[in-house]
C-alpha cells in the first residue's frame, strides 16, 4: 500500500492491539469506509468483514435501520453519566429486556461494549463476594480459546497466550 507522508507519520504513533506498530508499519491496513458485510480500504480494496466488526455489526454496517435510530437518538440525548442517573431511553430498554428474560434475571446494567462488561461482571462478581463475607471465592471459569474482550481483566479471562503474552503477567483468577 502506498501511503502518503502524513499517515506514514501517523502511523508510527499509533498502538494496535495485539500487534507491534513496527509490523504493522511493514504492511497496514487503514480502512476507510464500510457498508453491509464489507469493508474498503484507502486504496479501494474491498474486504470481507467475517466477524461484523467484532461483532458488533451483526446487521451489517451501516444498516439502515440502525442509523435512522442511532440517528434519532442523538439528536434527542447522545449520553446521560451513569454515576448519576439514567436515561428515559435506558429506562425503555430495561423494561423491553425485563419481559423477556425468565425468572428473576430482569436486572439490568448498561455498558458501551463487550469488553467494559466483562470486566465490570469480574469487579461485580468480586465485589458481591467480598461483601457477603467470601473474599476468597474470586476465580471464574472462561473458554480457553475464548475472546472476551481487549480490557486487561477481559483479555486474562481469554485464553489463547498470542493475546496475552505481551501483556503478563494477568489478572490472576482465571
Amino acid at each position: 500500500m502506498d501511503l502518503n507522508t502524513r499517515q506514514r507519520k501517523l502511523l508510527k504513533r499509533t498502538f494496535l492491539d495485539y500487534q507491534q506498530t513496527s509490523g504493522f508499519i511493514q504492511n497496514p491496513l487503514i480502512i476507510r469506509r464500510a457498508e453491509g458485510i464489507y469493508y474498503w480500504d484507502v486504496t479501494g480494496k474491498r474486504y470481507f468483514d467475517g466477524i461484523s466488526g467484532i461483532f458488533v455489526a451483526t446487521l451489517g454496517h451501516r444498516h439502515p435501520r440502525v442509523m435512522a435510530a442511532m440517528q434519532n437518538q442523538m439528536e434527542i440525548l447522545s449520553f446521560a453519566p451513569p454515576m448519576h442517573g439514567t436515561a428515559d431511553v435506558t429506562l425503555d430498554f430495561v423494561e423491553k429486556l425485563g419481559n423477556i428474560t425468565p425468572g428473576n434475571l430482569n436486572y439490568v446494567k448498561s455498558f458501551s461494549g463487550g469488553s467494559e462488561s466483562i470486566e465490570s461482571a469480574i469487579k461485580f462478581t468480586r465485589q458481591y463476594f467480598k461483601q457477603t463475607g467470601y473474599p476468597g471465592k474470586y476465580k471464574f471459569i472462561s473458554r480457553y480459546f475464548g475472546y472476551h474482550g481487549a480490557t486487561f481483566g477481559a483479555m486474562s479471562a481469554s485464553g489463547t497466550g498470542k493475546r496475552k503474552t505481551g501483556f503478563e503477567p494477568q489478572m490472576g483468577g482465571f
